[in-house]
């Protein structure tokens, strides 16, 4: 009972220690570990809608909106549309390198995290990840088409 316990713990414990880490790593830029796949996403264009940016978050379109417009607040950000209700969702330059230290952030997670693994547990560990992955895009997936 213990063992299903702790596997079913796990990703809350995940989470915790990734948001704990990444927290610190992220003190006083006045955004916290929530902002980063937002930041990321952001940063693959050039302009995203608030639409294409909720499917590659994979989160709720309320939550994205309220990040989008705090991300602008705090020049993060700007909507580069020319209609008010439309987003055409950049970063500024703060906001780039923002992302930038979060990507290290979380590349330094992912070192410490996976240190005392052997190649072959790492690759393993990544093709599960995958296969969790892809699983968890295709429920959201079909969870917004219903």
């Amino acid at each position: 009972m213990t063992e299903e316990i702790d596997n079913e713990l796990f990703p809350p414990l995940f989470k915790r220690y990734f948001e704990t880490v990444i927290n610190k790593k992220l003190y006083g830029t006045g955004i916290s570990a929530s902002f980063i796949p937002f930041l990321i996403e952001i940063g693959y264009t050039n302009g995203i809608s608030l639409k294409d940016l909720t499917e590659r978050v994979n989160i709720d379109k309320s939550l994205t909106t309220r990040v989008v417009k705090s991300l602008i607040e705090k020049n993060l950000a700007e909507n580069t549309s020319s209609c008010k209700r439309e987003y055409s969702v950049r970063l500024t330059e703060d906001g780039k390198i923002l992302r930038t230290l979060a990507i290290s952030a979380i590349k330094e997670f992912h070192i410490v995290l996976t240190e005392d693994l052997t190649e072959e547990e790492t690759a393993v560990m990544r093709t599960v990840t995958e296969k969790i992955r892809k699983k968890i895009n295709d429920y959201s997936r079909n969870e917004r088409n219903e």
